[in-house]
């Protein structure tokens, strides 16, 4: 069984406890284990990295370093912020780049030997668990499911980090949907910015770039929209629930694909889940008998 060191963030412990959720029944129907990190930190994304480089650095290298004490070679981190801080800090560290000394001083007595590797969910799914094994162990094909696959901007383009497909055109998130029965559409938009955090802040400056997202992704004939970040999800999301409150239509479901993938496995995902959404998907899963079970 392949085990991996779970660092869920901030997020997945909150407001996105649905994506933890999501993320942990899809392991075990897939057998890979996940240990929580022991007194793991927030990354520092995103007000962190922007407020002191050297703090930033030291909050993601003292998970790693927990990771590393406690036995771990692999950090899982779902959210894209995340994995983004943990993967820059991990490549600062390991090869001795500008400030890591000075991040190893900062989190005294732990010290990072630059042992451990980071990985995110698309990474682990298709490297480790296979789209082949995934559709043969299907048990709820999600036929009639038009899904806009949505990477955003940190999950595949963490600045500085290698990654193992294509930074514009990724394709990993459709071939696991096409191997479950949903079909991807082509569309422009898969890998622009939603706006992060400024969505909470400035609303004005990120309403455009979050309704273009949605509109081209209805345009190019989605139903629904995957990610597999906290903040794209909830900025989609709630966006939605503000034009529904206003008067407006508000109809294009927003899933994490761990909610998606979980589904399809056959675990029990149903409306105690899907009432942690803004736009609930209760409805639309019904229409296509995409049945949960629960």
């Amino acid at each position: 069984m392949l085990e991996l060191g779970y660092f869920p963030g901030c997020s997945l412990h909150k407001s996105s406890q649905n994506f933890d959720e999501s993320v942990n029944k899809l392991f075990d129907k897939l057998g890979i284990e996940l240990t929580e990190i022991d007194d793991w930190n927030c990354c520092g994304a995103t007000s962190g990295h922007f407020t002191d480089d050297d703090l930033a650095l030291a909050l993601s290298a003292r998970n790693l370093a927990l990771a590393e004490k406690q036995g771990h070679h692999t950090v899982f981190a779902p959210c894209a912020a995340c994995y983004s801080r943990l993967a820059q800090g991990n490549k600062v560290m390991a090869n001795k780049e500008a400030g890591w000394q000075q991040a190893n001083e900062i989190m005294q007595p732990l010290s990072y030997h630059g042992t451990v590797s980071v990985r995110n969910l698309l990474d682990v799914l298709v490297n480790e668990a296979g789209a082949v094994k995934i559709a043969n162990m299907c048990q709820v094909p999600l036929k009639g499911i038009k899904a806009a696959a949505y990477y955003g901007c940190l999950l595949v383009r963490s600045p500085g980090i290698d990654y193992f497909e294509n930074r514009e055109n990724p394709r990993s998130m459709e071939l696991l949907l096409d191997a479950v029965g949903a079909e991807s559409v082509d569309w422009p938009a898969k890998t622009d910015c939603c706006g992060a955090s400024l969505a909470a802040t400035q609303e004005e400056i990120t309403s455009g770039w979050i309704g273009r997202i949605i509109d081209l992704a209805k345009k190019a004939g989605a139903n629904c929209i995957i990610t597999a970040c906290p903040l794209c999800q909830s900025n989609l999301d709630m966006y939605q629930w503000r034009q529904q409150k206003s008067g407006e239509k508000a109809d294009m479901p927003i899933f994490f694909l761990s909610e998606l993938l979980a589904l399809a496995l056959g675990a029990k995902i149903g409306k105690r889940e899907w009432r942690k959404h803004f736009i609930r998907p209760d409805a639309f899963l019904d229409t296509l008998n995409i049945s949960a079970s629960t």
